[in-house]
């Protein structure tokens, strides 16, 4: 067997509704999968398989773009069923993203991502009106301000105390948790097993490093294992790939979990993404709009906790 051949993935998506919240393996990123090649000689046919599902809440009158792998555009008018025209092979990746979403309204993928085995037809598209943002709270009125009173007359002198000791010095703030950029800075590697043969599987390899104080270069490859569970430590066969980089507009905290929210530039335009790690060492990404979804701390960490764990990354 020749050395594995390298094929891209496109976005994954995150998805959420009004009540529920599906986070999935990475948003809108790229990452780099590698498969196992041929030898060049004849063989069976490779199946491929048909990617769809179904979207609901699309206001009349208008409509959304959808794509599979960052391409294969699919324009909907209506609530239905949908399915893209290109096929997937089998064991390839498929992302299904919102490349347009209607006038108003935000739409969320639920089920979005995944490897193709047999036909899918499970996608959840859900749209719903655009939160308004929150107004701006007017000013609250200065208080009047109080009379000075006239000072008092002086009182005869008294003999000076003795000095107060001097208090004792305050304890050391505890430390909080990294932040923004500082939390998303290393490796982490995706928990889905991806097995190939009977002696390799790999799993997904992301990587950030710092390019600003508000930014971070976003890099992908794979570690591989030299048995099908993925088992071990694994190897690096080949050093991660910038995808992007996410410039991060804001952050906060929520219990042991740091939320970060940002947006990368892509050929297609600006695309907006919010992360959640939690405990320092658990890393959940996920596909967001300018106003986002999860416009809380407290929404990120509810997210990342109703994320299956196989969707999301380990720090390596």
């Amino acid at each position: 067997m020749r050395e594995p051949a390298i094929t891209p993935i496109t976005p994954i998506t995150a998805t959420a509704t009004a009540t529920t919240s599906t986070l999935v393996t990475a948003l809108f990123g790229s990452a780099l999968l590698l498969g196992c090649g041929g030898d060049g000689g004849d063989g069976p046919p490779v199946a491929r398989y048909r990617i769809g599902g179904t979207l609901s809440g699309l206001a009349g009158g208008t409509s959304v773009t959808l794509q599979n792998n960052g391409a294969d555009d699919l324009r909907m008018q209506a609530d239905g069923a949908f399915a893209f025209p290109f096929l997937i092979e089998q064991g390839q990746p498929y992302a299904v993203s919102v490349s347009a979403a209607p006038q108003g309204q935000t739409c969320a993928v639920t089920g979005g991502a995944g490897t193709a085995n047999a036909d899918v037809s499970d996608v959840q598209v859900v749209c719903a009106a655009t939160p308004a943002p929150a107004p701006t709270p007017a000013p609250s009125p200065s208080p009047a301000p109080s009379p000075v009173p006239s000072p008092a007359p002086s009182p005869s002198p008294s003999p000076s105390p003795s000095p107060a000791p001097s208090p004792a010095p305050s304890p050391a703030p505890a430390p909080t948790p990294a932040t923004g950029v500082a939390s998303l800075l290393g490796d982490w590697m995706q928990n889905n097993c991806i097995r190939w043969t009977s002696t390799h599987s790999s799993r997904v390899l992301y990587r950030f490093t710092q390019a600003a104080d508000d930014a971070v270069v976003w890099s992908g490859s794979n570690v591989h294992f030299d048995n099908a569970t993925c088992a071990g430590t694994g190897t690096i066969r080949v050093e991660p790939d910038p995808f992007f980089t996410i410039t991060l507009t804001r952050a906060g905290v929520a219990g042991n979990v740091v939320a970060g929210w940002g947006w990368v530039q892509t050929s297609n335009g600006r695309r907006y993404l919010t992360s959640g790690v939690q405990g320092g060492n658990y890393l959940c990404l996920v596909d967001d709009a300018e106003v986002s979804i999860f416009p809380t701390a407290t929404d990120v960490a509810s997210m990342v906790d109703r994320t299956p764990a196989w969707q999301c990354f380990a720090r390596r």
